[in-house]
């Protein structure tokens, strides 16, 4: 997607009409009505941070990113050892958080996992 405006500025691109923007926003506004726009909290390849009871808090890729016909969210994510010997990496844990897992199991930053879950855990 091209950006045509640019945040907290009051001004559109250069060679970009005001009509278009707003003909822009506007198909925006009516997919965002329709339910069309899905919010993701993540990309694919992000870091994630969840507890894992054996070894406590985890560092999770993003591997995939699952959306059913109900629009109903899902990641499915992976925690790896560092490589030993020939083993380039060993699967500690795997997780499929949804979307309302995030900022309650799930975090976006170590400091928050550690900041809830510490709570949670004590």
């Amino acid at each position: 997607m091209e950006r045509l405006t640019v945040k907290y500025i009051n001004t559109l691109r250069t060679g970009v009409s005001v009509l278009s923007a707003v003909n822009k926003l506007t198909d925006y506004e009516n997919n965002e009505e329709k339910g069309l726009l899905l919010k993701l909290q993540c990309n694919i390849g992000d870091t994630v941070y969840a507890y894992c009871d054996e070894f406590g808090i985890l560092t999770y890729t993003v591997n995939y990113i699952i959306i059913d016909e109900r629009k109903h969210i899902t990641y499915q994510c992976s925690a790896y050892s560092e490589p030993v010997g020939d083993c380039q990496s060993e699967c500690l844990d795997e997780i499929e958080p949804d979307i309302a897992d995030f900022g309650k199991t799930v975090f976006l930053t170590r400091e928050q996992a550690e900041l809830i879950l510490g709570k949670q855990l004590n």
